[in-house]
């Protein structure tokens, strides 16, 4: 299984982004072989879309989760589509969060239509 998660920088020990598609680089994490492996996001800088090209870019390579901290509305959809799975990220190092995920205690991120109504849901009075 390839676990990924977007850091600020081009480290294993770096931080975990706030952002997904803006994040700069991500871990993939490969847990058959135990390899981690630092990924270029090329679509960070980019003007429009970068949440839907980097999600695009980590389903190319293989990315089975994503642990995030935040998710665009449209990338969380290209994930659900595609089947991948993504999962909350509660703290800020990429080998933590790793763990966490291993130890199966960190929390799945819902679907894109589950959090766009529950952000988007009014009172009735």
């Amino acid at each position: 299984m390839k676990i990924a998660v977007a850091v600020n920088s081009p480290s294993v020990n770096s931080e975990i982004s706030d952002v997904f598609g803006r994040s700069d680089y991500f871990v993939l994490w490969d847990t058959q072989s135990i390899s981690k492996e630092i990924i270029y996001n090329p679509f960070s800088k980019t003007f429009d879309e970068a949440g839907i090209q980097s999600a695009q870019l980590l389903i190319e390579i293989g990315a089975d989760a994503v642990l995030i901290r935040k998710i665009g509305l449209n990338a969380q959809r290209i994930f659900d589509s595609a089947g991948t799975k993504i999962f909350l990220c509660p703290c800020e190092k990429p080998e933590t969060v790793f763990k966490l995920f291993i130890d199966n205690k960190l929390e799945i991120y819902k679907s894109a239509e589950d959090n766009y109504k529950l952000n988007n849901q009014t009172e009735i009075e």
